[in-house]
């Protein structure tokens, strides 16, 4: 297991990128929390998921606009802006909510924040795929980074419940802008492994057509993000809630880690082994089982249990992240391969911001123990979406193409030499219309065998 993690982390600074793209994710997992015990103080959870769904829908926009300006003009260029707007905006919410703004002022600072979030996460993965461009070390990388998620989302409830409840409700935003912007600098110096810029209308050695996001490939594997990040959002809200309704607010924290720490046991798990199943079987698999079980929530019958129900559920969704990020690596072009993980990104940012404005409302309007049946139902949509035989087709078929148009190569003087769906041999071409070796070579060879075997 060790081995295959030393492995991955063999080239030469992709220890340090990685370790700064984990820090710089830490706003991810703090600010949105951190809206919430403040905002949902005075029992306005409405309030507090409206703004929360702002900032994570903002997030969806400025993510991909940051990913295709780094794909075009180098990530140190990307993120350097971003950081200074992100630690700008922090701060004027900062003082926004210190001072009680109403609902719209607030809310346009909060999708200015979520707008200018770090993304480094996506760059860092990104980094990876230039490194490792695909086989067992790319699985271990992206295990480590789903890991790293994980990590943030460990410590990150934790950190904002103990220092909004016992220091200062506003001081984790504080930790998490400091956090952000050091971690985006500190990506943006590590230039040694940051992947080469490509021109919009190249795409390799030779001049093509300009790269494009396959879409039609892509779509399954965002509706799926999606699902996975309402999971998310409607869990952080619904837990807190409660939390509080059975007077024990400060173990939001504990549960939400809970949650986050069996998706880093089973990530760590999940790195350290070799897959044969491709991409798209393993989205299928993972995200089927994430569906499942989430329908353990709703029927959790104290707060006592949630943790365990947590850490159930957690276990779960690792294994879905890092098979949907292998699957979007294997489809897409390098030339597009950063805004595309930030695609996807932003669409579990998306489901994040819809699970949390329609989980505040649900608190208020049936209670926090029915509200589970959202992350319930958004679990099993996911699993009817790979597991329909429509989404299957729409994944596996772009997918093989893809993954077919990748291993092809041309060798001097010989025909395509490659892989291609339908059982085909070299270059596609059936055995049906491959020539026939000649028949007189054959015939000859064959005597000659036959009479040395009397």
């Amino acid at each position: 297991m060790l081995n295959r993690y030393r492995a991955a982390f063999e080239p030469r600074g992709s220890l340090s990128f990685s370790l700064f793209g984990l820090l710089g994710r830490l706003p991810s997992s703090m600010i949105g929390l951190a809206l919430v015990l403040v905002v949902s103080a005075h029992g306005d959870y409405g309030r507090a998921g409206t703004l929360v769904g702002v900032l994570a829908l903002a997030g969806c926009v400025g993510g991909p606009l940051q990913g295709r300006f780094a794909d075009r003009f180098g990530q140190a260029r990307a993120l350097v802006p971003t950081a200074l707007v992100f630690a700008v905006a922090v701060t004027a919410l900062i003082l926004g909510l210190r001072e009680d703004l109403a609902t719209f002022p607030l809310a346009v600072l909060a999708a200015v924040v979520g707008a200018s979030g770090p993304t480094t996460g996506t760059l860092a993965r990104s980094r990876w795929s230039r490194l490792h461009p695909a086989g067992g070390r790319l699985q271990t990388a992206f295990a480590v980074e789903s890991v790293f998620d994980e990590v943030v989302f460990v410590t990150g409830p934790v950190l904002v419940t103990v220092l909004a409840i016992y220091v200062d409700p506003l001081l984790p935003m504080v930790v998490a802008a400091v956090a952000g912007v050091a971690g985006s600098l500190l990506l943006a110096a590590q230039r040694r492994t940051e992947p080469p810029t490509v021109s919009p209308d190249w795409t390799g050695a030779a001049p093509t057509r300009r790269a494009r996001l396959p879409f039609a490939a892509l779509l399954p594997l965002l509706v799926v993000q999606v699902t996975i990040g309402t999971i998310f959002g409607s869990t952080d809200v619904v837990t807190v809630a409660a939390a509080s309704a059975a007077g024990e607010r400060g173990a939001a924290g504990l549960i939400l880690a809970c949650f986050s720490g069996g998706s880093l046991v089973s990530g760590l798990v999940v790195g350290a082994l070799d897959w044969r199943m491709a991409p798209m079987r393993r989205v299928r698999v993972c995200v089927a089982v994430l569906g499942c079980s989430t329908l353990v929530l709703p029927f959790v019958p104290s707060v006592g249990l949630l943790p365990f129900a947590g850490f159930l559920v957690g276990a779960t969704v690792s294994p879905a992240l890092i098979a949907v990020s292998a699957a979007v690596q294997a489809v897409t072009p390098a030339a597009r391969l950063t805004e595309a993980m930030a695609v996807a990104t932003s669409a579990l940012i998306a489901g994040f911001s819809l699970g949390s404005a329609v989980a505040g409302h649900l608190v208020d309007a049936v209670g926090p123990h029915r509200a589970f049946w959202q992350a319930a139902v958004a679990g099993i949509l996911a699993a009817l979406v790979v597991l329909a035989p429509a989404g299957i087709r729409r994944v596996g078929l772009p997918a093989a193409a893809a993954l077919t148009d990748r291993v092809r190569t041309r060798v001097p003087g010989r025909a395509r030499v490659g892989t291609s769906p339908g059982g085909r041999g070299p270059g596609g071409a059936s055995p049906a219309h491959r020539r026939p070796p000649a028949r007189g070579r054959s015939a000859a060879r064959e005597g000659r065998r036959r009479s040395r075997t009397r």
